[in-house]
Formats: C-alpha cells, sequence, structure tokens
C-alpha cells in the first residue's frame, strides 16, 4: 500500500477506513482465486482478524464475497463478476466497429477474447473472408491451447502470474488400466 494511502487509512479520513481495508480484503482474494479462509486474508493484508470477519461478512451479504469449499475459505463473489460483466459488455460495444474493420482490411478472423482460468471466452468476432477460416463458437469457452491470443494474454503477465496461472493448471485424470 502506498504511503498517502496507509496515512489516510490510520487517520480514518473522512470515514474511508474501513473502505480502504475492504479495497485491501478485496485486492488480497483476487490474487488467490482459490480463496482465503479469514486467518489467510487477516495475514495478507495485515489486520486483525475480527475486522477482516466483520468486512467479509458484510461483502458475503452483498454477494461480492462468497464462500469457497468446506475449508471455510473466501473468494471473489457473483456480484462482483456480474459487475464486471456489465462493465465489459460496455467495452464489446465500443470495440465492435474498430475489430470489424480491422477484420475487414486484413480479411481475417479477429476475436475479443479473455482468459477465464485455463479456457478462453470469445466475446465478440467478425469471420474473415479468406477461403479457409476460423469460427470460434461464441459464448462457449475454447481450450486455450488452440488459440493464439492465448500468447498475446501470456505476454502480459509476469513471471510469477504465469508460474501461479500453470500450477492451477487442472490435472489430467489418470487412466484406469485393467
Amino acid at each position: 500500500m502506498d504511503k498517502q494511502n496507509e496515512e489516510a487509512e490510520r487517520r480514518g479520513d473522512g470515514g474511508i477506513q474501513v473502505i480502504a481495508r475492504t479495497g485491501r480484503i478485496m485486492r488480497a482474494l483476487s490474487a488467490h482465486p482459490q480463496g482465503l479462509s479469514l486467518g489467510g486474508i487477516a495475514l495478507e493484508v495485515n489486520l486483525p482478524r475480527s475486522t477482516v470477519q466483520r468486512i467479509v461478512y458484510a461483502l458475503e451479504k452483498e454477494n461480492m464475497v462468497e464462500r469457497g469449499d468446506s475449508s471455510g475459505s473466501f473468494r471473489i463473489g457473483p456480484a462482483l463478476s456480474q459487475m464486471l460483466y456489465q462493465t465489459q459488455a460496455d467495452v464489446v460495444s465500443v470495440l465492435r466497429p474498430h475489430l470489424e474493420r480491422l477484420s475487414l482490411q486484413h480479411r481475417e478472423t479477429v476475436c475479443l477474447s479473455r482468459l477465464n482460468g485455463w479456457q478462453i471466452e470469445v466475446l465478440e468476432q467478425f469471420v474473415g473472408e479468406q477461403p479457409l477460416r476460423i469460427v470460434v463458437p461464441m459464448g462457449m469457452p475454447v481450450p486455450f491451447i488452440i488459440c493464439a491470443d492465448v500468447k498475446a494474454l501470456l505476454a502480459r503477465m509476469d513471471d510469477e502470474q504465469i508460474e501461479a496461472w500453470i500450477e492451477e493448471a487442472p490435472q489430467p485424470k489418470a487412466s484406469k488400466s485393467k
């Protein structure tokens, strides 16, 4: 946390202390998509567990945070995803004319997509007018290994982010031999 935010939180300027703490908690949860326990969150954000518990329970009532698996962990909730989706829909409408122009100019398929775990979600696409063309299924998750745009997404990550992403990879199921 930068010095200005740290000082403002310590003084409780304008009653924003709880907002600053909530922001720290949400950032900690976003860095741990598998979830964190209340104690884990408290350690991560350097706050008393009781403070974290009050804030997390309030966020849970608003669906900003949800309980994870049976270990008592918490993770980012559906309300935040819904707000992000609505914001994303605005991004699609803003980018649509640019994507179309790019596709027409190069006669290639152009996709706007995002990485969601180990899948790619195509948000918008314009199919190129080539004899051999790719048409990606809209709204259906696509395995990341078949998409060139994953390379661009991974190029924006630092080594630590890529390693964390790889560690979360779904493990192949062992085949049963007879």
